[in-house]
């Protein structure tokens, strides 16, 4: 780390305007324990970008430099492979609670790695007086971890979670939204936790729905939104803490215009303009999301998804580049039909709507990008209900065709036969470290049920190899 900070302090002595210099310097003092002098130089990354002085190098086409374009070369566009054979496969659930336990629904669920064994494990949010359960992941089955041995108690009706390291120890922490609280606690290492929502200066200032980490300001440590419903009449139902960098926070959303209006559920993090600022999509009581872009400096500029009335009010929202334009795309669940809506970003300043087979639906709730078959396109999973009750949806990326992008391929994926039942949140996931995303549902009735994907690639079939021992 040293020679990179070193090298990097000899790029901006050549050149004293690279911003990508600045920023690289930010981060390896950062890393090094040096939180003053990193923010020196994240702020003059800022002042640097945000006055258009200059602009950061990425890794897009082109970006670095004309010698990066190399001779443009031209390749035929070849069609779409059929699909490998691939099945999803039902397992057995979580634990599931007794009759006493299994109160209302809360719905949230995050993945992390609880004990430091380097596997990912479910935390479940709940309702009662054990609101956060942690599954670890034992390879493919879970074990339900005892509060009291990971720290993680908390009473009440938990709503969502998020993870991330607000305190620049390298271990990741966990952000718990209740109905009426909020909860902070810290990660000590070896699966225990401790509560440090007061020493951290948090409180509840609305009716918390959703809970997300994100480093709004780019000064390198996470801040906290909140989506909810406002504590009084004409209140903000969004609340922003802005993290101080000594592992504190200041409530901080009327200066970012982040408050909003109404209600509001999920957020979720993109760059949607692509001018390397965070960028922020909230669904709430109304059709269209709304696109907090992140100016950088001062308030952020809000942006419906979409102008038209006849959607039913979002429910979750999802980001992915379906068609490779290097553009993030944005997919809404709706709480009547069609269910679900995908929409195409165009450049950053508009979007369009993308046809999707939703035939029969009602209603529906999660929804995750996952690429099942492996072939480099990102298809859609999604949670939907029809007049036969829940189901599992997975929609096929058809790579980029304009006519049908998406195909529904649920039944050949054996999906119409798995039961769902208070079925909520989505999550894609490799559970048994096999290579193959798996599929999370988080119910109601609090247990974790897991649609496994098993796949295999077809091999061409070849002739044995000749005996040249009888020469």
């Amino acid at each position: 780390m040293d020679q990179a900070i070193a090298t990097f302090r000899r790029a901006l002595q050549i050149d004293p305007q690279h911003a990508s210099a600045e920023f690289a310097l930010a981060r390896a003092l950062q890393r090094s324990g040096h939180a003053d002098e990193a923010k020196e130089h994240f702020a003059r990354f800022q002042h640097l970008t945000s006055a258009k002085i200059s602009h950061a190098l990425g890794l897009s086409y082109g970006e670095q430099g004309r010698l990066s374009t190399v001779v443009p070369a031209s390749e035929a566009v070849r069609p779409k492979p059929a699909m490998i054979p691939v099945h999803f496969t039902a397992l057995s659930q979580g634990p599931a609670p007794s009759a006493a336990t299994a109160l209302a629904a809360s719905g949230g669920a995050c993945v992390m790695d609880v004990d430091g064994d380097g596997i990912f494990d479910l935390v479940l949010m709940q309702n009662g007086p054990s609101a956060i359960r942690v599954m670890r992941n034992m390879g493919g089955s879970f074990e339900v971890l005892a509060p009291e041995k990971t720290g993680l108690v908390a009473s009440g009706n938990a709503i969502s979670c998020a993870v991330g390291d607000f305190d620049g120890d390298g271990l990741n922490d966990l952000a718990v939204a209740l109905d009426d609280q909020l909860l902070l606690f810290r990660n000590l290492g070896h699966g225990r936790f401790e509560n440090v929502t007061v020493e951290a200066g948090l409180k509840s200032l609305n009716h918390p729905q959703g809970i997300t980490f994100v480093d709004y300001d780019h000064d390198g440590d996470l801040d906290l939104f909140i989506t909810g419903a406002p504590l009084a009449a004409g209140g903000s139902p969004n609340v922003l803490w802005r993290n101080n960098g000594n592992a504190t926070f200041t409530e901080w959303t009327e200066p970012t215009g982040l408050g909003g209006s109404g209600s509001t559920k999920g957020a979720i993090l993109s760059d949607i303009n692509n001018d390397r600022a965070v960028d922020i999509v909230v669904a709430g009581d109304r059709a269209a999301p709304i696109i907090y872009l992140n100016p950088r400096e001062g308030k952020f500029n809000p942006m419906p998804l979409f102008t038209s009335t006849e959607l039913s009010p979002a429910v979750g929202v999802s980001v992915l580049d379906f068609d490779k334009d290097g553009w993030m795309d944005i997919a809404v669940t709706h709480s009547g039909a069609p269910g679900v809506s995908l929409w195409r970003n165009k450049d950053g300043k508009s979007f369009e709507r993308v046809p999707l087979p939703t035939q029969g639906v009602i209603r529906a709730w999660g929804l995750t990008p996952i690429d099942l078959d492996n072939d480099g396109w990102l298809d859609l999973a999604v949670i939907v209900e029809t007049v036969h009750g829940a189901e599992l949806r997975v929609f096929r990326n058809q790579g980029g065709q304009t006519d049908t992008p998406f195909v529904d391929i649920s039944k050949t994926l054996g999906l119409d036969h798995v039961a769902l039942k208070s079925q909520r949140g989505l999550i894609a996931m490799d559970v048994d470290g096999d290579g193959a995303a798996d599929l999370i549902v988080d119910v109601n009735q609090r247990r974790a049920a897991r649609a496994q994907e098993r796949w295999r690639q077809p091999q061409p079939l070849r002739s044995p190899a000749p005996d040249r021992s009888r020469r």
